[in-house]
């Protein structure tokens, strides 16, 4: 009888340990991440990031990588506007809509603009669910079955409704965008702690009323980002200023004083130290920063260098960063912290990397 050997086809990765981090990051993520069977959400996150390190060091590999998978989420678009790869929920979809935007500002190609309004007319549409009001007055339902506001819901859809409503010089536009924030904080945010729980059903209440780590980091970012999105002259720019303020100071409370990083659930110090949300609230604060320095204080621009070096830490040789969390629904003491790449962990950092760079505070990391 012949004997032949077992060939095994193993994945070679690349020590990158003598390279800048966020390359480092950015190329696994380029390179290693299987982006066909992503959920949209993450796979919109990650492109944010390439599109983040591209306009760092100018790249092109990273803008050809985001360009490819911008226009696979067009040629993949439902008819119902739902960018591609069979997301299901409403606004995780979303997630990829800003880099859609970005390659119509740098092309002027009208399939970006087309597939964006697309998007759009969905979110917008009196057929889905809306939450405490009629379409546009009440919340979008993050989900197409329940009436059920995701604080996540802010960071996947609304910097995008507002970047629409700016680009299409359509005040109307902003206004919705800037109310969705405000209906999911009515429901989610804590009086006490000014911080928000993760889901709100109409029917049954909170399905999870925890402070949950990421959750409260979707919604500072958003937050930080339609501050830079929209004029500053806007009726309610001092109300979104002053909501991801208060949020930061409370955010303080929390910050691990050794790691400098936050804990799953923030007020529940015997959850594990995850890195997905100590990469947003350090996003956060630089991103205020670049808009107006002068909205950042010293305790709080301390607060995200700690955070940043923290999250620093924990991405290994390859460009891998640890510690962070899979998917979550309304259990987050059920999800594992991953010693492996999450495909939003390695976006997020792409973008927080970028936005401590124009702060120019990476202390040369």
């Amino acid at each position: 009888m012949l004997l032949f050997p077992i060939i095994v086809a193993l994945p070679i990765y690349i020590d990158l340990s003598n390279k800048n981090v966020c390359i480092r990051v950015a190329d696994y993520t380029m390179n290693e991440l299987d982006y066909s069977i992503f959920t949209d959400w993450g796979k919109g996150i990650c492109i944010q990031g390439l599109l983040d390190t591209y306009k760092i060091f100018g790249d092109e590999k990273y803008l050809s990588a985001a360009h490819y998978w911008v226009d696979q989420s067009i040629r993949t678009q439902t008819k119902e506007g739902v960018f591609g790869h069979g997301e299901v929920t409403v606004g995780d979809a979303t997630a990829i809509g800003l880099s859609v935007l970005y390659f119509y500002n740098q092309t002027g190609d009208s399939k970006y603009l087309e597939a964006a309004l697309k998007n759009l007319e969905y979110l917008r549409s009196s057929e889905r669910i809306w939450v405490d009001g009629p379409p546009l007055v009440g919340g979008s339902s993050h989900v197409q079955t329940k009436p059920e506001l995701w604080i996540d819901h802010l960071y996947m859809v609304v910097p995008f409704w507002a970047k629409l409503g700016v680009l299409l010089n359509n005040n109307t536009l902003i206004n919705e965008a800037i109310n969705q924030i405000y209906v999911h904080f009515k429901h989610l945010q804590d009086p006490l702690t000014k911080l928000v729980s993760h889901i709100w059903s109409e029917n049954e209440g909170f399905l999870d009323p925890t402070l949950w780590g990421r959750g409260n980091g979707w919604a500072t970012a958003a937050i930080a980002r339609v501050l830079g999105i929209i004029p500053n002259t806007h009726t309610n720019y001092s109300y979104l200023l002053n909501t991801v303020l208060s949020m930061l100071a409370s955010l303080d409370d929390y910050q691990d004083p050794t790691t400098g990083l936050w804990h799953t659930i923030l007020n529940d110090s015997s959850t594990y130290l995850e890195t997905s949300c100590s990469t947003l609230f350090a996003y956060t604060v630089a991103k205020l920063h670049n808009i107006n320095a002068t909205w950042i204080d010293e305790g709080n621009k301390s607060m995200a260098i700690a955070a940043f070096n923290g999250v620093v830490q924990k991405v290994d040789s390859f460009g891998v960063v640890h510690w962070c969390t899979g998917g979550t629904g309304a259990n987050p003491y059920g999800v594992p912290r991953a010693e492996y790449a999450i495909p939003w962990g390695q976006g997020l950092f792409l973008s927080m990397y970028r936005e401590f760079y124009l702060a120019n505070w990476t202390g040369g990391i």
